[in-house]
């Protein structure tokens, strides 16, 4: 995958400032919420991928993929780390996505 940039113009301070697009962003912290869920548990997963299912009954959950011993506190772990944006505690807390 090929990292990309966007310049983007603040006119209120009239500079230019190199930020990553929204989905990169995302991925990033993601990722940083399995490695500290990970830490929190004390295991280290060989392979681990968040992605989004959608299930029968209309429902979007975020299904966490991993290779290796997992304790089974890692999910309750994850969705703490996760609820730290916003936008996820909000759905979330609107019970429009489930664990």
């Amino acid at each position: 995958m090929q990292c990309v940039e966007m310049e983007v113009a603040d006119a209120r301070l009239g500079s230019r400032q190199t930020c990553a697009p929204p989905w990169m962003r995302l991925e990033t912290f993601a990722t940083r919420a399995i490695a500290a869920a990970s830490a929190s548990c004390a295991c280290t997963p060989h392979f681990a991928l968040l992605a989004p299912e959608h299930d029968p009954a209309g429902r979007w959950s975020d299904t966490l993929f991993a290779e290796g011993k997992l304790p089974y506190e890692l999910p309750a772990r994850l969705d703490a780390e996760l609820r730290a944006n916003p936008h996820y505690a909000h759905c979330r807390t609107l019970a429009n996505s489930v664990p």
